[in-house]
C-alpha cells in the first residue's frame, strides 16, 4: 500500500517534517544558546540604537573590544564593550586608553566622534578629547 501518491507529496511531508524538527530544536535551545534582546537606551549610539533587535550567542568566549549584554535591575538588557579582562590594569588620560601600560587605539569610536562633530549641540558641548559643557 502507498502512502504517497507522487514524488511530490512526499517530498513536501519530508520538507514539512525538517521544517518542525528545525523550529523545535530552535526553541529547545534558546534558554542555553542563543537569545533575543531590545536595544534599550543610547549609550551605544551610533553603533546600535534603541529598538534595535539583537541575537546573543550565550556560550561564545568574551575577548577585549566584544560587545556584551548584561541584565540590569530586573528584566533590563544593556549593552557593554569589554575593555579590560581579568587581571589587566586599565587607564584613560587625556583621551588615550592605556591596557597594562600600552595605549590602544579606539577605532570604533571615530564613527561616534564623527557623529558628534555634525551634532546640533555643538554650541553647548564640543569635543577635543574630554566633554566640557
Amino acid at each position: 500500500m502507498k502512502i504517497f501518491k507522487t514524488r511530490w507529496q512526499m517530498f513536501f511531508v519530508s520538507s514539512l517534517v525538517t521544517i518542525i524538527i528545525i523550529f523545535i530544536a530552535l526553541f529547545l535551545s534558546r534558554p542555553y544558546i542563543w537569545q533575543s534582546v531590545v536595544v534599550d537606551g543610547h549609550a551605544m549610539d551610533p553603533n546600535f540604537v534603541a529598538g534595535q533587535r539583537l541575537i546573543i550567542i550565550k556560550t561564545s568566549k568574551i575577548e577585549r573590544f566584544d560587545i556584551v549584554v548584561a541584565k540590569e535591575q530586573g528584566t533590563k538588557h544593556i549593552l557593554k564593550r569589554v575593555i579590560g579582562l581579568p587581571g589587566d590594569t586599565i587607564s584613560y588620560d587625556k583621551d588615550a586608553l592605556t591596557i597594562n601600560g600600552q595605549v590602544v587605539a579606539e577605532p570604533y569610536l571615530k564613527n561616534y566622534q564623527n557623529k558628534f562633530a555634525t551634532d546640533k549641540l555643538q554650541s553647548t558641548y564640543h569635543y577635543n578629547g574630554f566633554f566640557k559643557a
